[in-house]
């Protein structure tokens, strides 16, 4: 699962990312949209 500072670090950059999304008034739909799998 990864250490107690992955965690903390995933959970910091999912809260900027909301942040982002309501500032710049997109839903996660149109996240979706964007989103690319590099695998």
């Amino acid at each position: 699962m990864g250490s107690l500072f992955e965690q903390t670090l995933l959970l910091f950059y999912d809260a900027i990312i909301l942040r982002c999304m309501e500032k710049k008034g997109l839903d996660s739909n149109t996240m979706f949209k964007r989103h690319a799998n590099l695998e």
